[in-house]
């Protein structure tokens, strides 16, 4: 219900134009902007997980034995 509720605020040519997409995919206005949010909040969170490797690995490079370690 909460989506039907944005469409109030949307101008008349945009609401129409969600209506029409979302009827060509076979769904309510309102699953349409949930499958479209859902879409956007993963592709996020992936790349949030991403950086956050980069960054881990940047932070943990490998030892070297021989430069950093002495051996008996």
């Amino acid at each position: 219900m909460k989506a039907i509720r944005i469409t109030t605020f949307l101008a008349p040519d945009v609401e129409a134009a969600l209506r029409d997409t979302a009827a060509e995919d076979g769904m309510t206005v309102a699953e349409f902007l949930d499958e479209a949010i859902g879409k956007e909040v993963r592709r996020r969170m992936a790349r949030r997980k991403a950086l956050y490797r980069n960054r881990l690995s940047a932070r943990l490079e490998p030892l070297e034995p021989s430069s950093r370690l002495e051996w008996p």
